[in-house]
């Protein structure tokens, strides 16, 4: 089954899932490996995404979480992202806005570059 998503805008997400190609890409999927982040694509049906947990205490559910873009549109109706979208969850609640990436390189560099705020933002609850 050809994944023609982008041409017929039917969400089909066992097809456009699997075949989003920044997560099949082994480099990007080690990159996040590297920075410590878990491959919880098995949770998320609409795009594969990667969980970073921030927080020290123990039991917590605070997170920076990353979901790969799945199309080459930009369509939330049909849960198509042609972004990376990073958000942050605080005991498994969005805190503040979605910020948007043009790639995994840029999602790497902004949550290394503000990890101690990010950090102190868990903490402090």
């Amino acid at each position: 089954m050809k994944n023609k998503m982008h041409k017929s805008h039917h969400y089909d997400f066992f097809t456009n899932w699997y075949n989003c190609k920044d997560y099949k890409n082994a480099h990007i999927r080690n990159m996040f490996y590297e920075f410590g982040f878990e491959d919880v694509s098995w949770k998320n049906d609409c795009c594969p995404s990667f969980q970073k947990e921030i927080s020290t205490y123990p039991y917590s559910e605070d997170s920076f979480m990353v979901y790969l873009p799945n199309s080459e549109n930009d369509n939330i109706v049909n849960e198509e992202f042609c972004h990376y979208h990073v958000q942050f969850l605080l005991n498994t609640e969005s805190v503040g806005e979605i910020l948007f990436f043009d790639s995994a390189e840029d999602v790497i560099s902004f949550f290394m570059s503000n990890l101690n705020q990010i950090e102190e933002m868990s903490n402090e609850k």
